[in-house]
């Protein structure tokens, strides 16, 4: 259900860690969110959907504030 990809499976840090590690993580966060009680898996997914509005927002945000602070200065 997720992947946990921190880095490259090509870089030096990575290739030292086994990966049946990342299986484990990636099928006990599986695990957790199928078996999980409802109540907790609509928590953690409104929070996630929150999470993702307010990056949208400031994201929006400093779009605007660059177009019409920063821009006007090299122009």
């Amino acid at each position: 259900m997720f992947r946990f990809r921190l880095f490259s499976s090509s870089d030096r840090f990575m290739s030292n860690v086994p990966h049946y590690h990342w299986n484990i993580l990636d099928s006990a966060i599986s695990k957790h969110m199928n078996e999980g009680s409802g109540l907790a898996r609509k928590i953690f997914i409104s929070f996630g959907g929150l999470f993702l509005v307010w990056l949208a927002l400031s994201f929006g945000k400093a779009v605007y504030i660059f177009k019409t602070y920063i821009v006007p200065l090299f122009q």
